[in-house]
């Protein structure tokens, strides 16, 4: 029964942590309003999400997992690998884009936070890092790649997808429909036999 509305008030912390983190930055946003805001004591909010930065990890795994089915469903009823890959990082251009003013905010404050979610064990990214390793694959088989190793190349094609996001942050770049045949280009270009 303990563990049950232990579940139940990390969920509503969660879901009011959400609304506020979609608002605001991540500066903006303090465990003290989200308490009140949720009706809990901020020692609840220590006590299950350890601090701010455990709160935020966990907001962002939720937008992770919830962007994963989106972009699953999708996905579903398309053939061409290079089509999947576009549509992938064109849904991941256009989540950026709606959230822009608060994940550039954010970032400016924790320049390396989505680097070590990547690097994380539990991470949901890894869903998507395999998602796009099958999808390499799959690529494969029309066209070989120099390297075979899908999970290696995957984390290459994350890495150049990443540096247009920096760039969008810090250097003001646009992310559209250009730059995503751009990121296409560059990886096939340095992978392909």
């Amino acid at each position: 029964m303990r563990q049950k509305i232990a579940e139940l008030k990390k969920q509503l912390i969660l879901e009011e942590a959400s609304q506020q983190f979609d608002q605001m930055s991540y500066e903006s946003v303090s465990v003290s309003s989200i308490a009140k805001a949720a009706g809990v004591s901020i020692g609840t909010i220590y006590g299950l999400f350890e601090n701010k930065e455990g709160l935020f990890k966990a907001y962002i795994y939720q937008e992770i997992e919830s962007a994963y089915t989106i972009i699953s469903e999708q996905l579903q009823n398309v053939n061409d690998p290079k089509e999947k890959l576009y549509l992938m990082t064109l849904f991941h251009f256009d989540h950026l884009r709606q959230k822009s003013e608060h994940i550039k905010e954010s970032f400016h404050v924790a320049p390396l936070f989505d680097r070590k979610l990547t690097y994380q064990v539990d991470s949901p990214i890894h869903k998507f890092i395999e998602l796009i390793a099958s999808i390499l694959e799959e690529c494969h088989n029309k066209r070989p790649f120099v390297i075979e190793d899908f999970l290696q190349l995957a984390y290459v094609y994350v890495s150049i997808k990443d540096s247009y996001i920096e760039r969008w942050i810090f250097e003001e770049i646009e992310l559209d429909n250009s730059k995503v045949d751009e990121i296409l280009n560059l990886f096939f270009k340095g992978a392909l036999k």
